[in-house]
């Protein structure tokens, strides 16, 4: 067998096997996209079913990270003026007042409204209105250029 019939046929393959290695890629982050939208609205979904926090989840979380600072304090690791940012850190955290529970309350409906604007819903199942109006323009703007190329002379751009 010669070899000038092999070389050909070996780059073929090469190619289809680049060609179908590329269209996985293309799969895969589709499916990656559809997942990190999924997880947004879950997100939403678990802080509604939870609820806003109580004020003792709220003294016990500052007493943690009070504990936590202090732990590293102890440690020995820090010196100098990291060691003074950190204890005053500590300081900060202990002096910190407790929220009420309305003000608890209050953030909690905040969190939910931002992860609703960053879904992009209003409602469940719905669209927010505002991205179909901002595709709209997109594709008027790339029509009008379009035509203004055609009108110049210049090629069309996807």
């Amino acid at each position: 067998m010669k070899l000038h019939y092999l070389l050909p046929l070996l780059m073929t393959l090469s190619l289809f096997a680049h060609a179908e290695n590329k269209s996985d890629g293309k799969k895969m982050k589709a499916q990656q996209s559809r997942d990190m939208q999924v997880m947004k609205r879950l997100k939403k979904d678990i802080v509604e079913l939870k609820g806003p926090p109580t004020v003792a989840d709220v003294e016990a979380k500052q007493k943690k990270h009070a504990a936590d600072l202090m732990l590293v304090i102890d440690s020995g690791r820090y010196s100098g003026k990291r060691l003074e940012y950190i204890k005053g850190m500590h300081e900060r955290i202990l002096a910190k007042p407790l929220p009420s529970q309305e003000d608890l309350n209050k953030r909690h409906k905040r969190n939910i409204a931002m992860l609703e604007k960053d879904n992009g819903l209003k409602e469940r199942g719905k669209p927010n209105v505002n991205q179909h109006q901002r595709n709209n323009n997109m594709k008027d703007m790339r029509m009008r250029n379009n035509e203004m190329r055609q009108r110049q002379g210049a090629p069309d751009r996807p």
